[in-house]
């Protein structure tokens, strides 16, 4: 008489493997330190650049509130004296009438106050200066010669600086990334200029009167 088979417990279920979760969470790792780092270093970027867009920023509004007010003052320009003051109810406005703001992030300038490239604890202040020389005189007459600088940047700050304009000698103190810059002119219609290898302004079509 045969015995009967003896019982054999069944085999204990093999615990899975943690090596691919283990895997992904290593790679999401990675990712979220590659992530921070880039997010970190672009900051550090527009940190230095923040500076030189407000200082093009407020050259480029500035144009444009001379020409509003041109266009509502019978297409002349305003008086050396007082041109900021004069510019002030246009300055920073959209096309529709609205006023425009930098939301604490970029420095969009306000004509009640200095107008040029602020110091950033490194860079110092410089001023925006109108060209004297067009005070006044018809915005048709002045786009007769669209190379003709408008405002231009000078060493020296405060409002309603008005001066025939003259090539400042040397480069601005004011610097972009670390790295020196020409003093900026802004003419009657083309590009703002920050660099002696620009483009002349007639060639690039930009904004203007």
């Amino acid at each position: 008489m045969e015995s009967p088979p003896q019982f054999a417990p069944p085999a204990p279920p093999q615990k899975k493997s943690n090596a691919l979760l283990i895997i992904i969470l290593v790679i999401l790792g990675v990712c979220a330190l590659c992530c921070v780092g880039i997010i970190i270093f672009s900051m550090n970027i527009f940190g230095k650049m923040k500076n030189g867009i407000g200082c093009v920023i407020h050259y480029e509004f500035a144009r444009k509130a001379l020409s509003d007010y041109a266009v509502a003052h019978d297409g002349n320009l305003p008086a050396a004296a007082s041109w900021q003051d004069d510019i002030a109810t246009y300055y920073g406005k959209s096309k529709s009438g609205e006023k425009q703001s930098g939301a604490g992030i970029l420095d969009f300038g306000d004509a009640a106050k200095d107008l040029g490239c602020a110091s950033d604890g490194t860079n110092p202040a410089t001023g925006m200066a109108f060209n004297s020389d067009l005070a006044g005189k018809p915005v048709a007459d002045a786009k007769k010669n669209p190379t003709t600088v408008l405002l231009f940047e000078v060493p020296q700050t405060g409002r309603n600086l008005a001066l025939p304009f003259k090539p400042q000698a040397g480069q601005s103190p004011s610097r972009i990334m670390g790295q020196p810059r020409d003093w900026i002119t802004e003419p009657v219609n083309g590009s703002i200029n920050v660099n002696a290898n620009q483009q002349t302004p007639e060639t690039q079509g930009m904004n203007g009167l």
